[in-house]
């Protein structure tokens, strides 16, 4: 450690290493997890904290090295992001349809006592809905263990906003897996998480009776993990079928414990399982390993990034690289008899990083995020696409970081709007 820089040594023949970022470190270890290049890293800054960091190469089975800490001043929060005076008006002409759900990406339930300034944040856009990673880790610790307190905490304070929240069920706790990221190749202890969380946070869930007030904001649908045909979110498993096996048995789990509770199964083009030399279609894939698939979710979750291609582009790049390929997944899951399940697209975004071959100008950002809800609405999509949760709602380093996975905000690190604010303001009529 070097002021408040993570620095290695490179391995031979390893191009990339999986930080651990451990907040609470002697009482919860709330941990987060980054996939890292090169060095050296700064990470994101968390006021008043001890925060302990962690690193591996990020390659099956390698060991941690020994953790190193940071202690952070204590800091006023960020302003609430506001628009400047006389904004240039943004590329969309009017708002749009008020069927579409439109939220953001934003992690406030990691921020402590700063949680509802940074939900007061997102509302300046007019935004309805925080997709939030809960994480199965922090609830369960231990089989027979349950804490609640986090996410009561970030259910009331997102509705007394008026904001609903999309629950990412993820995390696996160290009882039940290797890593957090390790889907369980035996599904029952999930599916018993995914029905517990069903049954007291959703519609007429057990928490609501304490918040009557408020129970119109109980999320009704929860996304069954994020990103399982990336390695990242798979332990370097991918696996279609294990994924499969999994919503099967939380659908199941989750629809008998809240049958108004819905469920999201995640989809992508083509992946090549772990193990393999030959690309698939995931869908295919899952509907192999479970015939009947279509019984145990109620939409399908999608992340459409297209690099630095507009929404709109239908060339530039092969397929899986653009964002149209919502359509061939969509095509791919209508022919297995699953025309009835609409599209949310839980991420979806453009870096501002200085890498121009994936990343955008803020200027482009802005078009391409109004380009994308004109795309949405459009005949080609408007049928089946029924949510636009943007990724993110704040850069997690400096406006002229090189790493693309740090500046995907619509607003600055320190809370103050790019001009794709603007545009998701105007596509809310806000």
């Amino acid at each position: 450690m070097s002021g408040q820089a993570v620095n290695w040594q490179a391995q031979s023949g390893v191009s990339s290493y999986e930080l651990a970022i451990v907040r609470n470190p002697t009482t919860t270890r709330d941990t987060t997890y980054q996939v890292v290049t090169g060095t050296s890293v700064t990470p994101t800054a968390v006021p008043g904290e001890t925060v302990a960091y962690g690193l591996r190469a990020f390659v099956s089975g390698a060991p941690w090295a020994q953790e190193v800490s940071v202690t952070y001043p204590a800091a006023t929060p960020p302003p609430n992001p506001t628009p400047p005076p006389n904004p240039t008006p943004p590329p969309t002409p009017s708002p749009v349809s008020s069927a579409l759900r439109i939220g953001v990406n934003a992690d406030t339930q990691g921020w402590g006592s700063q949680m509802g300034a940074r939900q007061d944040g997102v509302l300046g856009m007019g935004v309805k809905w925080l997709r939030e990673e809960f994480a199965w880790r922090i609830v369960q610790p231990s089989a027979g263990t349950w804490d609640w307190s986090r996410y009561d905490q970030l259910l009331v304070s997102a509705a007394q906003r008026g904001l609903t929240v999309l629950p990412v069920l993820m995390s696996t706790p160290s009882w039940n897996g290797p890593t957090v990221t390790t889907i369980p190749s035996d599904p029952t202890a999930y599916a018993s998480y995914v029905a517990a969380v069903a049954a007291r946070y959703g519609p007429g869930g057990s928490f609501w009776a304490a918040h009557q007030d408020l129970a119109a904001y109980a999320p009704q649908y929860f996304e069954l993990w994020n990103e399982p045909y990336y390695p990242a979110f798979s332990n370097n498993d991918i696996n279609p079928g294990r994924y499969a096996r999994l919503v099967k048995a939380a659908g199941s789990a989750g629809h008998a414990a809240n049958g108004q509770a819905k469920f999201l199964m995640a989809a992508e083009t083509d992946v090549m399982p772990t193990g393999t030399n030959q690309w698939v279609s995931w869908t295919d894939a899952m509907y192999q390993a479970v015939p009947d698939l279509n019984n145990y979710f109620d939409a399908v979750a999608v992340h459409p990034y297209s690099g630095n291609l507009a929404p709109d582009a239908t060339s530039g790049a092969p397929i899986h690289e653009r964002f149209d390929r919502i359509g061939l997944i969509h095509d791919r899951m209508v022919a297995k008899g699953a025309s009835n399940k609409p599209f949310w697209i839980t991420e979806v975004g453009w870096s501002t990083c200085s890498d121009t071959s994936q990343c955008v100008s803020e200027a482009t950002q802005a078009d391409y995020t109004a380009r994308l809800f004109s795309t949405v609405t459009s005949n080609t999509y408007k049928s089946y696409v029924a949510a636009v949760m943007l990724y993110r709602s704040t850069d997690l380093g400096p406006s002229t970081s090189s790493d693309r996975e740090t500046v995907f905000g619509l607003a600055h690190e320190d809370g103050s709007p790019k001009p794709a604010w603007n545009a998701v303001r105007a596509a809310t009529g806000h």
